[in-house]
Parts: C-alpha cells; structure tokens; sequence
C-alpha cells in the first residue's frame, strides 16, 4: 500500500498513487493525478473483486443504465440484523425512505419523497446561509491559527441541514456515525450506536412538527443521514485542495471555482441484473461496479465536474442545497484580504466510502 495513504498531508506535493488494488483510492493523496492520466474506463480489480468503473463518461453511463441495479442497503441491514440477531428498526426505516438504499420504481417514490421535502423547506435556507457566511467571514478575518472543519465546514453544515429538516443541529451531536452505517467496514457495534442515534433523531423531528406524517419523517432523516457527511466531506476536502494549492496566497486572490473540485461521496455501487457488455467488457450477472465519482470531479469540464453529484433521476437530490452553501462561503472568502497557509489535513479513519477530512488546519495572517 502507498505509504502516504495515510499520511499527514503538510507540502503541496503530490504522488502519484501506486497501490496495486484500488481499493482505497478514493483516500489517496494522487487520486487526482491518478484519474486525470488514466486510460482504461473500466478495470477488474482483484482486491475488490469487483469492476471499477473509471472514466467519467462510462460513470455517468452506468448511473442511468437500466442493467445495472443500484444496492438495497435497506435489504442488505435487514440481512445483516437478521445474521447478527440484531434489532436494526430505525435504520430499517431510514433506509427504506433514503433513495439511495432502493432500486427500480421504490427509488423513484423516495427521491421523489424527498425531493418534495427540500421544495417545501428551501425557503428556510436563506437565514442559515447568511449566519454560515458571517461565521466565516468573522473567523477567516481574524489572524492567527484555523481548524476549518470544527470552525467553518460543520457548524455551517449543521445550519443547513437543521434549515432542511426543521431541527437545529448542533456540533455536539455525533451524526457522523449515523451516515457512516453505509460502510462496508462498519461493525455490528457501529450499526447499533447508529440504530439509536437515528432513533433519537426521529423523535427529535417528529415532537418539532405537528401531524408530520412518517413518510415525511423519513425524507427528513434521509437528508440528515446520508446529506451530513457528504456535504461536509465535500466543502472540506474541496477548501484542503484550494488552500493546498495555493497556500500562501490571500484569500482574495485565490482562484475559487463555481463547483467544489472533490466530493465527499467518492463513488456509488451498482450490480449487473444479468450477464451483459459495458464499456468494452464482458459482465457476469451479479457482479458489483464501483462507480468513481471522484472521476467526474477532477475532469477539466464544468458539464462534467456537474456528474460528480450523480446523473439523470440519480443525481443527488442535496445537489442545490451543497452548491448553494459552497458558492456563499467562497463568494464571501474571495472578498477578503487575509492570506492563508496550508498547515496540513487528515482524512478520517475508516471510511469505506465517504472522503472526509477529521481536521483542516491553517494559518490566517
């Protein structure tokens, strides 16, 4: 494995990745240079014992290909608490309303679901962006050393997802564990912590709405499991590559493009419904794609760098809700004059899929 997988990323050096599986990629520091020199759209990889799909073209294909079904989390939790002999109910419930966790015509009814949800509570957006820009604005103007993720990214997060589902969250709330129940790695130990946190959760949304129905508490929990952690991966990661790059430059002066350039959810798993051709290869019925979003990011074309939020009736339903929070945040980022170092981040430990930087340190002069 690369040994900088790992590592503290404290000099703007890259390396290219040089692991022989792919498997964690999507965590190392030359994914980038990676993807962007890659040739083959699509490889078999014997660490994963599954196709990655690499290119972004062919990623965006495979989202909308009716051959390849998308991954019942909710069916796969039910078999994992039925193996484990464990009561799962509150994730049951909130993977059976998250689209991401159904196939077929049940993905269309939740996304549809929460879609609604965002329309009804986008009107709630405006005051929590405004208090996120002034929290940024108040921190990056004042000199000395910075944690952005603690100081900025999660307490900005928490406003928005607290404006969408009608609850106020706050930074003391571990609602990272509760998104990372979609990770291969996690334990039985991890589910149950996260069955009782979205439990909590559910409470907590249904005693602030009166009449809420549960279909509806279920597009409130969707956004609040699966948008948290990957709208604080994707600023994060997206303001470590900027101030990496460009460290030692006023902030005024740096370049802050219109989409973020990483995201926090790095691919998304489908599974061939039969045997079938794609992109060239041959596919046994039941073998796994891993879809590299992180692909569509890094391409130099704003069309393209668009797919990394998904395609078609896959694309992320947070998707105006995430840019809308990025462009604020770098609007008012670009107007100051403080120079920023680049003092080094680390992604968090053991994740399976979603990229998420645990500290983002830098100093502001």
């Amino acid at each position: 494995m690369h040994l900088l997988l790992y590592g503290l990323r404290g000099a703007p050096a890259r390396v290219m990745y040089q692991n022989p599986t792919l498997t964690l990629l999507h965590r190392s520091p030359g994914r980038r240079e990676y993807l962007r020199a890659n040739k083959k759209p699509i490889v078999f990889d014997t660490g994963l014992n599954c196709w990655v799909v690499l290119d972004p073209d062919l990623a965006a294909a495979a989202l909308t290909d009716p051959r390849l079904a998308q991954i019942d989390y909710h069916e796969a939790n039910e078999e994992l608490a039925r193996i484990a002999r464990l009561s799962l109910s509150n994730i049951h419930f909130t993977l059976a309303h998250n689209p991401i966790s159904r196939d077929g015509d049940l993905h269309v009814t939740q996304r549809k679901a929460t879609a609604r949800h965002l329309a009804n509570h986008r009107r709630n957006m405006g005051a929590a962006l405004t208090a996120a820009v002034d929290r940024c604005a108040f921190r990056f103007d004042t000199a000395g050393e910075l944690e952005v993720m603690s100081e900025i990214i999660i307490p900005a997060v928490n406003l928005m997802i607290g404006a969408l589902i009608g609850v106020p969250v706050s930074g003391d709330e571990p609602a990272a564990t509760m998104s990372r129940l979609f990770d291969r790695l996690g334990s039985a130990r991890r589910h149950v912590e996260a069955d009782r946190q979205i439990g909590e959760a559910r409470d907590r949304i249904k005693a602030a709405h009166d009449d809420i129905s549960e279909a509806e508490v279920g597009a409130a929990l969707s956004l609040w499991v699966l948008g948290y952690d990957a709208m604080i991966g994707t600023l994060g990661e997206s303001l470590r590559l900027i101030f990496e790059t460009q460290s030692g430059s006023a902030l005024s002066a740096m370049s802050f493009p219109d989409n973020p350039p990483e995201t926090g959810v790095a691919y998304i798993a489908r599974t061939a419904r039969t045997n079938l051709e794609f992109g060239g290869v041959a596919i046994k019925a039941g073998q796994r794609l891993r879809v590299t979003l992180q692909s569509s990011a890094y391409s130099d074309d704003p069309k393209q760098q668009a797919r990394m939020f998904g395609a078609g009736i896959h694309t992320c339903v947070g998707r105006p809700a995430a840019l809308d929070l990025w462009r604020a945040l770098t609007a008012k980022l670009a107007t100051i004059d403080r120079k920023v170092e680049f003092l080094g981040s680390k992604l968090r430990d053991q994740d399976y899929l979603f990229v998420y930087p645990d500290y983002l340190k830098v100093h502001v002069t």
